[in-house]
């Protein structure tokens, strides 16, 4: 199953990309709904780059919903866009594709952003995929308030 869910943030792109790719922003923005800790005693680096992170999932922190792995495939920044790939998967679902999206507008200090996601967890499909798009509209909620602050929660 696919879903795309896109909003408008008020944040310059350098900003905003600046931001995306730390650890500390993506456990914000993730909270309380999904909490990843590393499998490893090595904590999650400052900032993702290209490789496989694998991670216990709660879900709220005390669900557990076995091990899941961030992947990070691509990462493009240019003048205009910056998108990620994250070609996650877990224990229950075996595809977790996520790009996110965020494009320049018109207006110099927004940017559109996107969500695009694509489960497959077999059985559980549509249960994984109602919690994605909750989760994926929660983090958008939780972008915002992170930039309106700004990113004072994670600096």
């Amino acid at each position: 199953m696919k879903a795309k869910i896109q909003t408008r943030f008020d944040c310059d792109l350098q900003t905003f990309s600046r931001n995306a790719v730390k650890s500390a922003v993506h456990s914000y923005i993730c909270k309380p709904i999904f909490r990843f800790v590393p499998r490893e005693s090595v904590p999650l680096p400052a900032i993702f780059t290209k490789g496989e992170y694998a991670v216990k999932l709660t879900l709220f922190g005390f669900i557990p919903m076995g091990n899941h792995y961030i992947k990070p495939e691509k990462i493009i920044v240019t003048d205009n866009e910056f998108k990620v790939r994250d070609n996650g998967r877990g224990s229950i679902a075996k595809t977790w594709d996520h790009w996110l999206y965020a494009n320049k507008t018109d207006d110099e200090n927004g940017i559109s952003y996107a969500d695009e996601i694509t489960i497959k967890a077999g059985l559980f499909t549509p249960v994984a995929f109602a919690i994605a798009v909750v989760f994926y509209s929660w983090r958008q909620l939780r972008w915002k308030k992170l930039i309106k602050s700004g990113f004072k929660q994670i600096n």
